[in-house]
């Protein structure tokens, strides 16, 4: 990825793109430099090491997802590493990946072992003033969950997505703006630790959390149509519950809220009826994030009750 270096058609594309997608102009030069970090990560010598999961690797791999997503979430495939190599090996990714960035420390930081939360910043040519837009890229890199299932999808840009759909092939080759693939978890994992994360959050009392994650709401009601088949699936949607239970129950949020719990009856389903839900929705996900038309909330509650019907048919 090359276009970077020079300023003028950066800039211009850029502004070009943040028209033509309704987006603003520093959400379209984050997603530059969140592809170019796994980018680098594609062309090294970990690529069949590591898993890219999480928000963003919805909105990359799948373009029915109308919505930018702005931190990477990288998992290590650690089978047969002892600790050390591990670590090690967490510490060479996020060096691959944040070629060209710098690091910006924060109070959260954290570097141990198995698990790095780091953030990075680069150099902006825009003036932004998004409320909900993070000034640096957040990196989380992990080792103890287990990233299965997986695939190969392809990754690109909103610039290169513009471009393409524009007939400009000769400008995504003059700039290496092409796609590339990685290891991705797949949409059906991805979409249930969207609703495990839902569902955690709904026990809050206060609800402030939820309020700051509605993009879960959204990816579930965008996906929907794309594993139908997976939720009418009793077993493999009750086995993949199995899992990211497993995976909650070994996890920092093991004692958030009452795991042991039948997802199905979770207070996520009529706490959606919450005024303040729907108004973060609109208001502080959907203004900023989404190109296109934002989903009716009322569609979205809609279907989380069948995916809620889904967990009570496979008693989940």
């Amino acid at each position: 990825m090359l276009l970077h270096k020079n300023t003028d058609d950066f800039s211009d594309l850029i502004r070009i793109v943040s028209e033509y997608l309704g987006l603003d102009p520093t959400i379209v030069e984050k997603d530059y430099w969140i592809t170019h970090a796994l980018y680098h990560l594609s062309k090294s010598e970990y690529i069949e090491k590591v898993v890219f999961k999480g928000g963003t690797s919805l909105t990359k791999c799948y373009e029915d997802l109308h919505r930018f997503s702005e931190d990477i979430d990288i998992a290590l495939l650690a089978n047969g590493m002892s600790g050390s190599q591990i670590k090690k090996t967490i510490q060479n990714v996020e060096e691959i990946m944040s070629f060209e960035l710098s690091p910006s420390e924060f109070e959260n930081e954290r570097k141990s072992g198995d698990y790095r939360y780091t953030q990075f910043t680069y150099k902006s040519m825009f003036a932004g003033d998004l409320r909900e837009l993070h000034p640096n890229i957040r990196f989380e890199l992990t080792s103890f969950m287990h990233p299965h299932p997986f695939e190969k999808r392809e990754v690109g840009t909103f610039i290169e997505l513009y471009l393409n759909q524009n007939n400009m092939q000769d400008v995504i080759d003059e700039f290496e703006l092409g796609k590339f693939e990685l290891n991705v978890l797949t949409i059906e994992r991805t979409v249930v630790e969207k609703l495990a994360s839902l569902i955690r959050m709904s026990y809050e009392v206060d609800l402030k959390e939820i309020q700051t994650k509605t993009r879960h709401l959204y990816d579930l009601y965008m996906t929907y149509h794309l594993v139908i088949e997976f939720y009418e699936d009793n077993y493999a949607l009750s086995e993949m519950v199995a899992i990211v239970k497993e995976a909650e129950a070994e996890s920092r949020f093991k004692d958030m809220y009452p795991i042991e719990h039948l997802w199905q009856t979770a207070p996520l389903f009529s706490i959606l009826n919450d005024s303040r839900i729907e108004i973060a929705y609109r208001e502080r996900f959907g203004a900023e994030f989404v190109y296109g038309d934002l989903p009716d909330f009322d569609g979205v509650k809609k279907v989380m009750l069948e995916i809620q019907k889904a967990l009570v048919r496979c008693n989940a």
